[in-house]
């Protein structure tokens, strides 16, 4: 069955709630890094009657006992990038929403809040822009690194996944006279020509390119997608660009490919660990940029995510499925307990 707003939600069997209970405050555990931006503006959260519950040091952790211990009594968690396992949603009866700032719910198990009636949500669309732009600005800072420095003009760029923020980027890359390949399977061929798009396989992209520009979710298909078989169709002074998820790359045979010459180089804003450790090897590589996750943290987007966090969470408080970026994807199966409206949550 699908999932949509009209439909009813499964939520955990608890007692039916009165008024008070219902119009009592709702404790929010913020780990997201994004809040952590903008303290002001995330100030409304607290306006709106909202508790808050600032602990950004649990960010990406995956200690699960950690996480269990925090989220005791919250209603919701404006999250991170921590990990929402099956067994920290079983652990955590209370909580009714996980928010993502950002289109990422990789390190979320969306079938265990399926079944466990726990809302996801994210904020599509309020960070294409910037994580776009720097994509690009990375790319013009490798080139403006090579030796001779080289011009985007007369690059040809291959843009790996083309949803919204791909094609923002491959609409940069033709602006500055750039051939730009397209790699997607599910990708509009009109919309794509259009924009001036040549739509083609990986091997022949990854051939063809002098820059590689990573956009894809991470998920088990793109998990590992450039490896040490893909860097070797690149071209020796090929420059490889991700800000999309650090899994996407075989971070070791990258460092291989870095520390051979056999690229020529990486601007990298996501890591398999984040934050990157000190001691990583990729810090000693001259070839790289690194960065630190930070390329949708524009001023303008960091407002617009947490303005759609809270219209969100206002939402579900009142009753109602947000219009927009609710990532469940199905209703509890037969047999299930009874289903009830989001008014319960």
């Amino acid at each position: 069955m699908t999932f949509t707003y009209e439909t009813l939600i499964r939520v955990r069997n608890r007692s039916a709630m009165n008024d008070d209970t219902r119009n009592q405050a709702k404790r929010l555990l913020v780990t997201s890094g994004v809040a952590r931006l903008d303290r002001r503006h995330l100030e409304q959260f607290s306006e709106a009657g909202f508790e808050l519950d600032l602990r950004y040091e649990l960010s990406g952790i995956r200690d699960e006992e950690t996480l269990v211990d925090a989220l005791d009594g919250a209603w919701g968690v404006i999250a991170g990038t921590e990990h929402y396992t099956r067994a920290v949603l079983e652990r955590s009866p209370g909580l009714r929403v996980i928010a993502r700032c950002g289109v990422g719910y990789d390190a979320i198990d969306v079938d265990a809040a399926d079944d466990l009636g726990t809302v996801v949500t994210t904020t599509p669309g309020a960070n294409d822009e910037s994580v776009a732009e720097f994509a690009v600005a990375l790319a013009v800072a490798l080139l403006g690194r090579a030796a001779p420095a080289r011009r985007l003009a007369d690059e040809t760029v291959a843009v790996i996944g083309l949803g919204a923020i791909g094609m923002g980027v491959a609409r940069r890359f033709a602006g500055f006279g750039s051939r730009v390949l397209g790699v997607d399977p599910w990708a509009d061929p009109a919309a794509c020509r259009a924009e001036g798009i040549e739509l083609t396989g990986m091997p022949a992209a990854l051939a063809a390119a002098g820059v590689i520009s990573l956009h894809v979710p991470l998920s088990s298909a793109t998990a590992g997608l450039i490896g040490a078989e893909q860097l070797a169709l690149m071209p020796p002074d090929s420059l490889l660009v991700n800000t999309a998820r650090g899994e996407i790359v075989d971070e070791g045979a990258l460092l291989d490919a870095l520390r051979s010459g056999s690229i020529g180089g990486a601007a990298l804003d996501v890591f398999l660990d984040e934050p990157l450790p000190p001691g990583h090897p990729i810090r000693e590589v001259s070839s790289t940029i690194l960065t630190g996750h930070i390329a949708g943290m524009t001023q303008a987007s960091v407002m617009a995510m947490l303005d759609d966090t809270l219209a969100h969470l206002l939402r579900i408080r009142a009753g109602m499925l947000p219009r927009r970026g609710v990532v469940n994807r199905r209703l509890p199966a037969k047999g299930a307990p009874s289903a009830t409206t989001t008014a319960d949550l």
